[in-house]
Order: C-alpha cells, then sequence, then structure tokens
C-alpha cells in the first residue's frame, strides 16, 4: 500500500506480482476502491495492472482504465441527484476556507495544517506531523464548527447529505456516499450481482461497506 506516488519504487516488485496474478486470471474481474484521490491513486492502479472500474475518494470518483475517462457517481446516477447541490456547497465552502485562518483557530503553526488539494469531493485536513499531530481531526471538528461552518454546509451535514469523519490526525468532509455505492454501481456496470464478488479490505471503518 504505497503511502506516496514518490515511494513508489520499493513496491514494483510487489505490484509486479499482482499484475502476474490478473494476468492469470482473466475470468475474474479487479477493481480498486480507496479514499485515494485519482490523481493519487491512478498510477497505482496502473502500475497494478488494473483495467477494471476503479473507485477513489471513498466511492465518490468513477475511474475507468481502459479509456482513461473519470466522472462523478453523484452526477452519473439519478438516484443520487439530490446529491449534487450538497456537492457545490461542499466545493464552495471549500474554496471560502484558509488554511492560515484555520490553523490559527485550531492553536497551530501553518506549517502544521495541510489541506489535500487533488480531492474533487473530499474536502481533507492532514495535521502534522503524521506520528505525533499537535491536536486532533476531532478538536478540527469543534474549530470548524465554531469559526468556519456556513449555514449552508450546515444545512446539507443535517440532511445527511454531507458527512465527516475526524481521526487522530486528519479530517474529511465529504457527500454521504460510500465504497458500497461505488461497489454497487461497478457491479452494475458489468451486470454481475453481489455474491459473484469478494471485496477485501485494511481498514475497518472505511472498508467494511464493501
Amino acid at each position: 500500500k504505497p503511502p506516496m506516488l514518490k515511494n513508489l519504487e520499493q513496491y514494483l516488485p510487489y505490484l509486479q506480482g499482482f499484475r502476474d496474478f490478473l494476468t492469470s486470471h482473466p475470468d475474474i474481474r479487479f477493481s480498486a476502491c480507496t479514499t485515494r484521490s485519482l490523481a493519487a491513486g491512478i498510477r497505482i492502479v496502473e502500475l497494478a495492472g488494473i483495467n477494471d472500474l476503479c473507485a477513489f475518494e471513498g466511492g465518490n470518483v468513477i475511474y475507468s482504465p481502459r479509456t482513461s475517462q473519470a466522472y462523478s457517481l453523484v452526477g452519473n446516477e439519478s438516484r443520487f441527484a439530490d446529491y449534487r447541490d450538497a456537492l457545490r456547497v461542499l466545493q464552495d465552502w471549500s474554496q471560502s476556507l484558509r488554511e492560515t485562518d484555520v490553523a490559527y483557530r485550531l492553536g497551530v503553526k501553518p506549517e502544521n495544517l495541510r489541506r489535500l488539494p487533488d480531492r474533487k469531493t473530499v474536502v481533507t485536513f492532514e495535521i502534522l506531523p503524521f506520528d505525533a499531530p499537535p491536536r486532533t481531526g476531532y478538536e478540527l471538528w469543534l474549530v470548524l464548527q465554531q469559526y468556519f461552518l456556513r449555514e449552508d454546509v450546515e444545512r446539507e451535514l443535517k440532511q445527511g447529505k454531507l458527512k465527516v469523519n475526524p481521526s487522530k490526525g486528519a479530517f474529511d468532509i465529504q457527500l454521504n456516499i460510500t465504497k458500497s455505492d461505488a461497489v454497487e454501481h461497478i457491479l452494475a456496470a458489468y451486470g454481475l450481482s453481489g455474491d459473484q464478488a469478494l471485496g477485501i479490505g485494511d481498514r475497518y471503518h472505511s472498508d467494511l461497506a464493501i
């Protein structure tokens, strides 16, 4: 599980092993479903040799390695039509946030707070350093609620269209869509049912839905 693209070299033997496994099972479709952004995960998918539909940003972004095309699950499926306004609200709010202001209210130096810029449907803050963050994602959520949360964002949260996920050293606010929604979309695209699929994960809180 490579943490960053620049560190992929040491994982290439494992990724090659995965490619060999996929090649030896041509009758099985393999997909990746991750909370990573498309920009951060696309190279891993390519090196692993995965050619079937994949999901990024917790299921919100669907990507086809065969065509190199990506699309939003919310924008593609009518069952999520009510979430489209929530996504626009989230993106607009994200653009209004200044990291220096948030860091000041959180009581940390600007270099200790980083917002990941490559995520399109998730607002993610990381509190650095990873091994010993000076504040937690739970504390950051309290600060955002007290000083920065707009009424329209709060409304979408109350309606269940947005959700928050604080942790020890990070904080996410995103559409209330899970990897399970993405898996259902991918299965339907290939005409498969749930009993024809196997989900494998390494994080209880984010992979249980699969």
